[in-house]
């Protein structure tokens, strides 16, 4: 019977722009209820020995109620957050749901204002973890982007390029004597210059695994040994990398 009365009811609340505008009075008719019974409610939970200390009055009262209405004009966001559809529901005017969306939605605003400095607290705290979360997606969305400009111009590149030297060496001879010891990222950093003829800076470190901020001062090192050297793109005619002589006789056989 109770489902058929609110069944009933709902179906009797005006649709389109009326129903609408209705709607949204009511939610906002909602916060500020919520917002100032539960901040009232805080302020009379709260223990009243510090009203000993005179700090028990009006002004004090004010805070709570003032915190109570911020954290239920919240609700909406953290139904936002939380991707609830009481608010979709509210609106849409879906039959035999919208009463019960209205009591869920007043008594959030009434727990939010109650607890009104945890809950904005934690509102806050999760949007500042979202903003985090998108702007590292956002970083390496455009990492990837890079990676794969760089990779297109390393492929434009090789096709303009002609045969490297230092990958025409015999299995043996005089380029493989003395040759440096290499650590693991100096060792894929020349199986990753043997790729292609002219590599970027980015496409090395994407292939080695490490920053590209890291890679740079790797390469400088490398190439203080000998076991690679900085070109020139042959068709872009921007800084690239190849592996030398030296750099082929420092790799395992």
């Amino acid at each position: 019977m109770s489902n058929s009365l609110l069944s009933n009811a709902a179906a009797a609340v005006p649709t389109g722009g009326d129903g609408e505008m209705i709607a949204v009075a009511t939610v906002v008719a909602l916060i500020l209820v919520g917002g100032l019974v539960g901040g009232y409610a805080a302020f009379l939970a709260e223990d009243r020995k510090s009203s000993e200390l005179g700090d028990y009055g009006g002004p004090r009262k004010s805070r709570f109620l003032v915190l109570g209405l911020v954290a239920s004009a919240c609700v909406p966001l953290f139904l936002s957050l939380v991707r609830s559809d009481i608010l979709g529901v509210i609106f849409t005017n879906a039959r035999g749901e919208r009463l019960e969306s209205y009591l869920v939605f007043v008594g959030l605003c009434l727990i939010a204002a109650f607890s009104a400095r945890a809950f904005i607290g934690s509102i806050s705290q999760r949007i500042l973890q979202q903003v985090e979360q998108a702007g590292a997606q956002a970083e390496q969305a455009a990492r990837k982007a890079e990676e794969a400009q760089e990779t297109a111009l390393e492929v434009a590149d090789e096709r303009s390029a002609e045969p490297a030297p230092a990958r025409e060496l015999p299995e043996s001879g005089i380029v493989f004597e003395n040759a440096p010891a290499l650590d693991e990222t100096e060792q894929r950093a020349l199986e990753a210059l043997t790729k292609m003829t002219f590599r970027t800076a980015t496409g090395i470190a994407a292939d080695v695994g490490v920053p590209r901020n890291r890679i740079g001062e790797i390469l400088d090192t490398m190439a203080a040994k000998g076991l690679v050297a900085p070109t020139q793109s042959p068709t872009t005619k921007g800084m690239r990398w190849k592996i030398t002589a030296r750099g082929i006789g420092a790799l395992p056989r």
